[in-house]
């Protein structure tokens, strides 16, 4: 036996390099030169299909005749575009959380992620943090005063809340019932 490929063997690669797929009668028909095929051609094509795919250069899909480089050709691109469709679904869903909510990888990271892959708002953490932030603005450091603005206002971003509704003072009645229950800032005994 020859230790090279067959002149049919190399008959088939060549009517397979120029058709992406083929049924195997549609390569039969093709090596007798579009005449008809015997039954001795038949069972050659056959033996030569079943060499070359052994051989690692051809694979059969679905019925049909490829070549292996064409193949990992299609696999690679079908790859390709499930990799591009996760990526444009990580970012559809990033873009749905809002710039603050989205998930911090950092150690300093305040909070849970949702289902949605957005970070869910801790407020006792953020309700304990806020105050501390705003004491820094009373600091002798134009950018320590800078810096703890911008975190202030993160802050008010994440809770999704107003200024306004952050600092807001009680009430004429809530005044009077903190100053009858014998306790506040301005209490004098």
């Amino acid at each position: 036996m020859s230790r090279g490929l067959g002149r049919t063997e190399l008959r088939i690669l060549e009517i397979l390099g120029g058709n992406e797929r083929l049924r195997p009668a549609q390569i039969t028909f093709e090596v007798a030169g579009r005449t008809e095929p015997t039954e001795a051609l038949r069972a050659s094509v056959g033996r030569a299909l079943a060499s070359l795919r052994r051989k690692g250069h051809l694979v059969r899909v679905m019925g049909d005749w490829m070549l292996s480089e064409t193949w990992q050709r299609r696999v690679n691109q079908q790859e390709h575009e499930e990799e591009l469709r996760r990526r444009r679904e990580t970012q559809e869903q990033t873009e749905k959380c809002s710039a603050d909510d989205r998930p911090q990888r950092d150690i300093g990271s305040q909070g849970t992620l949702d289902s949605a892959g957005c970070r869910r708002i801790d407020y006792s953490t953020e309700g304990r943090r806020l105050p501390k932030i705003l004491a820094l603005l009373g600091s002798p450091h134009e950018g320590e005063i800078l810096n703890a603005a911008r975190q202030a206002e993160q802050v008010r971003r994440r809770l999704k809340l107003s200024w306004e509704e952050i600092i807001s003072l009680p009430s004429a009645e809530a005044s009077t019932a903190v100053a009858k229950a014998g306790y506040g800032p301005n209490f004098v005994p």
